[in-house]
């Protein structure tokens, strides 16, 4: 029996380590291998993510699952069993010795889940998206004629600055003699997907209009 529990625990440690390490090597040279190891962005270890959240999980959450969270349970569980074994000198003190380590390794999931996967996850915004740029505000960086685009800058989801090929409608660019001047600070009013284009309005401002005259 014990010996049987022995290698059932060491199993344990091994998948629970296998993962993560596979993880790993496949992220490292996936496109040597062909092998596809990302779901929308995701590695394996997002694979298998049911928390119900984008997030990976929010506070409202049940029964939150993270494939890398149950991998660290498993090594949990497979080396406390290994140590203890002595212990497992009867069939009450294995049930007694197997309950606890299940107690223990539910207990380290959710603590790694919580207070490292959730937090991170947390801190991991999302990219802007092409219909989130609308009444975004930025400054041209590339100045826009009637025969060119220029190019905009604007604030991504953390706050860092994204260029992006910018244009203005026909009508905006008559109104300021076809030619839209670096550093004009500009509003998004549209968004072509196809070509990758946002198109701007230049604001009403003081140093928008002294531009404009220059």
């Amino acid at each position: 029996m014990l010996d049987a529990l022995s290698f059932i625990f060491t199993v344990f440690i091994l998948l629970g380590l296998a993962v993560p390490l596979l993880d790993v090597l496949l992220g490292v040279f996936g496109s040597i291998l062909n092998v596809d190891i990302e779901i929308g962005g995701h590695h394996l270890g997002d694979m298998l993510d049911f928390s119900g959240s984008e997030a990976g999980g929010d506070a409202g959450t049940v029964l939150p699952f993270n494939l890398m969270c149950l991998c660290f349970a498993m090594v949990v569980f497979g080396a406390l069993g290994r140590l203890t074994l002595s212990l497992m000198s009867s069939t009450f003190a294995i049930i007694l010795c197997l309950l606890g380590l299940l107690a223990v390794s539910a207990g380290a999931y959710l603590a790694v889940f919580n207070f490292i996967v959730k937090p991170l996850r947390k801190n991991n915004p999302k990219a802007i998206g092409e219909w989130d740029l609308f009444a975004a505000r930025g400054h041209l960086i590339l100045r826009i004629t009637k025969d060119s685009p220029g190019a905009v800058s604007l604030k991504d989801n953390t706050g860092a600055s994204i260029s992006y090929r910018a244009d203005a409608r026909e009508d905006i660019l008559e109104r300021w003699d076809g030619i839209i001047p670096q550093g004009t600070q500009v509003v998004v009013t549209d968004v072509d997907t196809i070509s990758k284009t946002v198109y701007v309005r230049p604001l009403d401002t003081l140093e928008n209009l002294k531009l404009k005259r220059q």
